[in-house]
């Protein structure tokens, strides 16, 4: 029992061996990167950072055609945190991913985490999770936020703009045809571990039935699932002959007899997107560890807090009006909540930080300063440019003719 303790804490010890020094201790030059769609923060080298940029800008572009050609843009950036190496991202990405989505709720959306500039189906299947969580769509079916990703990952963008998407997954495809598919009624809910490839090829298949054969329905389903939290009552709303038993029977029968495996190929049009940049300091590059630590899953669940607040310590050490340093602290590991003078000294010092601001929405109202808390939480909605759920928005979320 001794040396598994000694080995965990090993390779505990090698695994945080592999983050590089800060910049100002000889490691990497750490840059955030604004595109008109991305916050990039990343160790990367200029080139490679901007070929990473540009490749999630054409990415995204080729998902929206894909998926959501009607629908208006979504509001706001993505944030990508985009790490140097493999070593480096294992720390925050789970063993076996090379990309991870990691949800953000105190935010209301979510951030990838990835490394270097390589393209795959994982890196594209993140992407389409932070999209539908900017819609307001994802975490409302399990069945859709699983099935829509594997639908899209295999998405495949040509040198020459051409985008071809809704290919068969060969392993999904298989576990399909080989009986190994689960019910209707049980998608609605994650799945146990030992149900999970069930739960894959079932969620695959029927996102992919929908784009195929129920297009305009499956378009509006999406905008009901925007406006309500109840998505087995939007289902049956928009689809009221479609039970658990009829689905069963459809899917059976697209698998196995009369599926229309449809591929698509539309052409992308040419992209135009704005790049500026700006060094991170050190306080800023603990401030993001601090983040990954806090939230990701590659590390421990009992290591998490402690590795996080080190690296908010040293960020506040630094700087202490660090905000993403603030933030983690208060929102993730639920220190000093009920301080007031720092987040003061954030809106001080940073009266243009959305995140700023929410920080002292959190202090005003675990004080229950409920008045206090609410024009603090209107001023975070006018520097993020309005509310952010889609029920205002004119979605039209379909798959393109």
């Amino acid at each position: 029992m001794k040396r598994l303790a000694l080995l965990l804490t090993l390779m505990a010890s090698l695994g945080c061996a592999t983050l590089p020094p800060c910049p100002a201790r000889g490691g990497p030059t750490w840059t955030r990167w604004t595109s008109t769609h991305f916050s990039l923060f990343t160790d990367l080298d200029t080139e490679d950072a901007r070929s990473a940029l540009h490749d999630l800008e054409e990415l995204r572009a080729a998902v929206l055609l894909a998926a959501w050609r009607r629908a208006p843009e979504p509001a706001g950036r993505t944030v990508v945190f985009d790490l140097r190496g493999w070593r480096e991202r294992l720390v925050f990405v789970p063993a076996g991913y090379d990309a991870s989505f990691v949800p953000n709720p105190p935010l209301h959306e979510g951030f990838i985490v990835k490394s270097g500039n390589d393209r795959d189906a994982l890196v594209t299947e993140t992407l389409v999770l932070a999209l539908a969580d900017h819609y307001g769509l994802r975490g409302k079916a399990a069945w859709f936020d699983e099935g829509l990703y594997r639908y899209l990952g295999p998405l495949h963008v040509a040198p020459d703009g051409k985008v071809t998407y809704g290919q068969v997954d060969p392993q999904l495809f298989s576990n399909a045809t080989h009986g190994r598919l689960t019910s209707f009624e049980n998608i609605w809910q994650e799945p146990a571990i030992q149900d999970r490839a069930q739960f894959q090829a079932t969620t695959w298949l029927v996102v992919h039935y929908l784009f195929n054969h129920e297009a305009t329905r499956f378009a509006a389903f999406q905008r009901q699932l925007i406006v309500t939290r109840d998505a087995r009552a939007a289902w049956r709303e928009v689809f009221p002959d479609l039970t658990p038993e009829v689905m069963d029977e459809r899917l059976s029968a697209y698998v196995f007899r009369e599926g229309e495996f449809a591929t698509y190929e539309a052409q992308l049009p040419g992209l135009r997107y704005e790049v500026a940049s700006a060094p991170l300091d050190d306080a800023d590059v603990h401030a993001v560890r601090g983040l990954l630590y806090a939230t990701t899953e590659a590390t421990p669940a009992a290591d998490r807090p402690a590795r996080a607040r080190a690296e908010v310590a040293e960020a506040l050490r630094l700087d202490p009006t660090q905000v993403l340093a603030v933030y983690v602290q208060r929102f993730f590991l639920h220190d000093d909540e009920t301080d007031l003078e720092r987040p003061k000294q954030l809106v001080a010092r940073h009266p243009d930080n959305s995140l700023a601001w929410l920080v002292l929405a959190r202090a005003r109202a675990v004080r229950h300063e409920t008045a206090e808390a609410a024009e603090a939480l209107e001023q975070v909605r006018a520097l993020a440019g309005g509310a952010r759920p889609a029920v205002d928005l004119d979605v039209r979320v379909a798959r393109p003719d």
